[in-house]
């Protein structure tokens, strides 16, 4: 027992640390988190804290415990070794103590930034984009070789999700991601949009629909670019991505199929010209 002595010594201290201090911590785990499943794409918009984040913030906490102990194992040895066990306790725990007073101090200011910097763009957002609500369809140009849209000016479709302060967009890129409506809009060409809207969309579409909206956007997550246009649901394109979600949540239909014969095989399709030219659909704004 006495061999692990130390080891299960510091892992002691480490956990009490982190309770104490778990504020911080926490803080820390959180935005790490959060970073991390949004760029994997483990929380999905709109439907809260998942099941990815939290693994991260238990990982991240077992990943601090552990640094902790390895730190603390060497500061136990000397002081068990130490004669003056007063003198060594007041050397050591001065500069922990200041170490400490820093990062909390560090946080703070970048915490203050970052909220700052969010409150700032949020209110941009807000100014910008107010006019939008979930489920819009936003179409776009952008620089693309692509045998749907050659025919077609805007050639990229997104839908958006507003909730509250935040303001997405799905979209498929190399995959089926979110990203903010703003850096969507930026891509394009001289940054212009159109937005479309179901129309009557405030008697038709109820929460629940919105609710159903959402969870087939989670089933379609992370899936790859469709480049061979293929209608299968393994991969997706922008507009079928689109016109899957609109059929399979409101049961409406954006536009008919195109049948594409080809020696060997028949296959589905739909373009963005059809969705955008939908009798079902209204121009919101033109910019």
């Amino acid at each position: 027992m006495k061999k692990y002595s130390v080891l299960i010594t510091s892992s002691i201290i480490s956990a009490l640390l982190i309770l104490v201090t778990g504020w911080i911590a926490f803080g820390h785990a959180m935005s790490v988190a959060f970073d991390f499943a949004f760029i994997f794409h483990l929380i999905p918009f709109g439907i809260g804290f998942t099941g990815g984040a939290s693994i991260l913030i238990y990982l991240y906490y077992l990943l601090l415990w552990g640094a902790l102990s390895l730190l603390i194992s060497p500061i136990i040895r000397v002081f068990k070794s130490s004669k003056n066990k007063i003198k060594f306790l007041t050397i050591s725990t001065v500069p922990l103590i200041l170490l400490t007073i820093i990062i909390v101090y560090t946080d703070y200011s970048r915490n203050k930034e970052r909220d700052e910097r969010i409150a700032m763009n949020n209110k941009r957002d807000e100014a910008d984009f107010h006019h939008l609500k979930t489920g819009d369809l936003l179409f776009q140009k952008v620089n693309k070789d692509d045998s749907l849209t050659s025919d077609f000016d805007y050639n990229n479709i997104g839908i958006a999700f507003i909730d509250g302060d935040n303001y997405a967009l799905l979209e498929t890129t190399d995959q089926v991601q979110y990203v903010s409506i703003r850096k969507w809009v930026e891509n394009g060409k001289n940054n212009e949009y159109v937005a479309k809207r179901l129309r009557n969309a405030d008697n038709l579409l109820t929460s629940l629909d919105i609710q159903n909206l959402t969870k087939q956007v989670r089933n379609n997550i992370m899936k790859e670019y469709d480049n061979s246009n293929d209608w299968s649901d393994d991969k997706m394109y922008n507009s079928e991505l689109i016109w899957k979600l609109y059929e399979r949540t409101f049961n409406i239909e954006l536009g008919t199929l195109d049948t594409i014969k080809t020696d060997s095989v028949e296959r589905l399709e739909i373009r963005p010209s059809t969705i955008f030219n939908s009798d079902k659909l209204m121009t919101v704004i033109k910019k």
